[in-house]
């Protein structure tokens, strides 16, 4: 009789099949959990990539309007990647001609598709041009007039 109760409770001590149904389940809500953090986890790496990689082609297009002629105006164009941009550069400030210098504001806006729209992302800065013609006219100093020069041999 002592064997026949050893017996029957080894055959009870296994798991019962709720126990194995509510480990399943458990299992599949961690795996679809971790599955959609690993998914968002990648589209934010790509989206900072993407980001990082606007940010790198609008500031190689501003320098090179900056290096060119400040003028108002609006050019666009587009790389190579799906990339496109454009740069508007207009006035800022006051017209006063009796200023040394124009201010203009440079504008660089780079286009690239996402998912389901279109992304953008826009660099802005202030340019400071001086044109000769914006140059005020000093009278020249009494040194440059050679009245306190001496040549070589004289003295």
């Amino acid at each position: 009789m002592h064997e026949l109760r050893r017996r029957h409770r080894q055959a009870e001590s296994g798991f019962t099949l709720f126990e194995v149904v509510v480990a399943v389940a458990v299992l599949g809500l961690v795996f679809t959990t971790a599955l959609g953090l690993l998914a968002a986890g990648l589209r934010s790496a790509k989206a900072s990539t993407d980001y990082t990689h606007a940010v790198l082609l609008a500031r190689r297009k501003l320098d090179e309007r900056m290096l060119q002629d400040v003028k108002p105006g609006f050019v666009d164009g587009s790389f190579s990647n799906g990339y496109r941009w454009t740069a508007e550069v207009s006035t800022e400030g006051p017209d006063a001609q009796e200023l040394p210098a124009r201010l203009y504001k440079v504008r660089v806006t780079v286009f690239w598709p996402g998912r389901g729209k279109e992304k953008h992302l826009e660099l802005v800065t202030l340019a400071a041009v001086v044109t000769e013609e914006n140059l005020p006219s000093f009278a020249p100093s009494a040194v440059e007039k050679g009245s306190g020069r001496r040549s070589r041999g004289s003295r």
